[in-house]
């Protein structure tokens, strides 16, 4: 298990680089199910309390507005999946909103991403299925907080707009339901550096030489 808590840092880029030499350093190299090689870790956290705001982007503003848009948004735009596709699905999202507005210690404030048909996407099919599987909300000492918890992410591609999306999504929910923004917490079971694509990035960032 890895932790990263953002006060040790100054900015968000700086948080996901050292995330990327924690892993590289401390991880488990295997060769995945595409044949690629990986270096991964298991339950990596990390945690941005409320006094950082996720208003800065990361790595690449294009990609990262582009994710919180797909969020808010429920279509699903000729893809498989979207997140914002499946937040809604079953209005589960505004559901929770609801949910917290007529009780703001509900303990079921729980968005589902990963479905049970995605197994059979992923095994019958060979279909992408979501890295994403849940969101909680939780009001705990006057602030809403999130925790996003993720099956596997690509945390040199993926995982800054991850990061800025939910992030933002929670800052959004706050501000519509009037309340203080607490706690991010991004909890991945697979966390892994794909060796074979991110070389040149992993030179760029410094992590390697």
């Amino acid at each position: 298990m890895l932790i990263i808590k953002k006060n040790k840092f100054e900015t968000s880029k700086s948080l996901w680089v050292k995330t990327i030499k924690k892993v590289y350093e401390t991880g488990e190299i295997i060769i995945d199910q595409r044949g690629n090689e990986v270096i991964r870790m298991h339950n990596l956290i990390i945690e941005i309390p409320d006094s950082w705001i996720l208003k800065y982007h990361i790595d690449n503003e294009r990609m990262e507005k582009a994710f919180l848009d797909n969020l808010i948004n429920p279509e699903p735009n000729n893809f498989d999946y979207t997140y914002g596709d499946r937040l809604h699905e079953g209005n589960q999202f505004n559901l929770i909103k609801e949910e917290l507005r007529n009780n703001i210690n509900s303990r079921r404030c729980v968005a589902n991403i990963f479905n049970y048909y995605d197994i059979h996407r992923s095994v019958k099919e060979n279909k992408e299925v979501p890295c994403g599987t849940q969101l909680h909300f939780q009001y705990f000492r006057n602030k809403l907080h999130l925790n996003l918890i993720m099956r596997s992410n690509d945390i040199v591609g993926a995982l800054p707009s991850d990061m800025y999306g939910f992030g933002n999504l929670l800052n959004i929910i706050c501000e519509e339901l009037g309340l203080n923004k607490g706690s991010f917490i991004y909890q991945v079971i697979d966390g892994h550096i794909i060796l074979d694509h991110y070389g040149d990035k992993l030179k760029q960032l410094k992590v390697i030489k």
